[in-house]
């Protein structure tokens, strides 16, 4: 693999690296060329170039690694050019901060660094090096979902692109495989990620991003008619996401929907009602409902789910003997309380398991 994986590191007590660090920050490539030259001589010392040993932000880097961090292109081609330094070596030191170059680059928004490297990650196929689940697979509570280590990690570098609104990477990306058959998941418009179901599409509209969504709509062939692993819409999952981020793009992207890419509500027009907050989105979603004949208002599907208040499901019969040494209740069913507390949400087990669903979703999801 890379020099890095070695047990024996060759020593770095010679090297300058306030030097190093200054030629990569001001692009001095005859410096680091002399670097290379002088303090790099033998053969055993020329994999020193990927070795993390320059202390960023608490993560070892080597050269290269650090070149891509303060986002210093030119140093970042002349160390990979000129110098030697090993993409796959720093990619293996990367995975100890949970993260890739090609996904650090794709989630900062790096365009230069994107077209330079993308044919570079498809012609080696990084993406195929196989992981062993049983070393990498580990649990994050605080989403609530696996994540393997090689992922952030649930996202592809294209998905990380579209939750931090890189327009330009994505529509770089877009044209760069736009035509190809069989493109790797990294970089499909539509791949649905195996632990929460999303895609890109998805992903524009939790977010609330109306100039993503539209340039996916319009410009690619993203499927805004999938569902997430929670049997989820994009309208659902954009009415969820309005409940805890109130922006007005929540609304221009609800109303997109509807009236640009036509997706469907008429199985699930109950749960939007029931999820949406903002009094507009509320305001405009009800005037849809009646031009389509549904004469349909929150209040009203508030009430029809609304639980009845707790009645005792059990009654108790004191002193009778249970054993020898225990004086316990008998339990009587109770003839007017055979039904659940939830009853009267009877109707559709299927949408309240949807509605449910969606407000718990963004418990476990980053924003």
């Amino acid at each position: 693999m890379g020099c890095c994986t070695s047990n024996k590191l060759i020593p770095t007590s010679g090297l300058d690296i306030e030097t190093i660090t200054q030629a990569i920050n001001k692009s001095q490539l005859k410096t680091l060329t002399k670097l290379k030259v002088h303090l790099l001589k033998s053969e055993s010392q020329q994999s020193l170039i990927n070795e993390g040993f320059i202390l960023f932000n608490n993560i070892k880097l080597s050269p290269l690694g650090y070149a891509l961090y303060r986002e210093q292109f030119k140093s970042f081609k002349h160390l990979h050019e000129n110098l030697g330094a090993s993409f796959e070596a720093l990619d293996l030191l990367l995975e100890k901060a949970n993260t890739s170059i090609i996904e650090f680059i794709c989630n900062k928004g790096l365009l230069q660094f994107l077209s330079y490297y993308l044919p570079i990650y498809e012609k080696y196929d990084y993406h195929k090096i196989s992981i062993d689940l049983n070393e990498t697979t580990t649990f994050d509570f605080d989403k609530t979902i696996v994540i393997d280590s090689r992922a952030n990690r649930s996202f592809t570098p294209l998905q990380l692109a579209v939750n931090k609104c890189h327009l330009h990477i994505v529509d770089y990306i877009c044209e760069y495989f736009d035509g190809r058959i069989n493109v790797i998941k990294d970089f499909d418009i539509n791949y649905q990620d195996d632990y929460t179901g999303e895609n890109c599409a998805m992903i524009a509209c939790r977010r609330g991003i109306l100039p993503m969504v539209k340039y996916l709509y319009e410009n690619t062939k993203a499927n805004f008619k999938a569902l997430n692993k929670r049997n989820e819409n994009v309208l659902v999952i954009t009415a969820a996401a309005s409940k805890t981020q109130r922006s007005n793009e929540y609304f221009q992207v609800f109303a997109y929907l509807i009236e640009h890419v036509k997706v469907d509500f008429s199985s699930s027009y109950e749960d939007l009602l029931l999820l949406l907050e903002d009094e507009k989105i509320v305001q405009y979603f009800e005037t849809v409902l009646e031009r389509c004949g549904i004469k349909r208002r929150k209040s009203e599907v508030e009430e029809k789910f609304r639980p009845n208040p707790f009645t005792p499901v059990m009654q108790f019969r004191v002193g009778e003997t249970v054993n020898e040494n225990f004086q316990l209740g008998s339990m009587k069913d109770s003839e007017a309380s055979t039904q659940s507390v939830l009853s009267n949400i009877k109707p559709d087990e299927g949408r309240m398991t949807v509605f449910l669903a969606s407000i718990l979703s963004y418990f476990d999801r980053d924003n």
